[in-house]
């Protein structure tokens, strides 16, 4: 897993590393470098978009997905609540409640 040595954030990086890029206001990240962050690959990261586990991300002028920083942390609840034995797929309606 990738982290920021200058982090103290549970997600691993403070938002200020040179892979981070600005977008806007936004501090945004490459697909492959928030699947890396996270310890999954890129196909699993395109398989939560396609599910809508993962909201889906700007895109830079060029057209590639550009995740901010809250993507790497949906990824490790996902993954974790996975190795607990839950489908992240099921969200309960309490859950959808929280998610807004």
């Amino acid at each position: 897993m990738a982290s920021c040595p200058s982090s103290t954030s549970p997600t691993g990086c403070c938002g200020t590393c040179p892979s981070w890029t600005s977008s806007g206001s936004a501090r945004t990240q490459a697909g492959g470098q928030v699947a890396q962050a996270a310890g999954v690959n890129i196909q699993t990261l395109r398989y939560y978009e396609r599910r809508g586990l993962l909201a889906e991300p700007d895109r830079s002028h060029g057209g590639h997905r550009l995740y901010g920083h809250d993507a790497v942390t949906a990824l490790r609840v996902i993954k974790a609540s996975q190795r607990l034995g839950f489908d992240p797929a099921r969200r309960t309606p309490r859950v959808r409640r929280l998610e807004g």
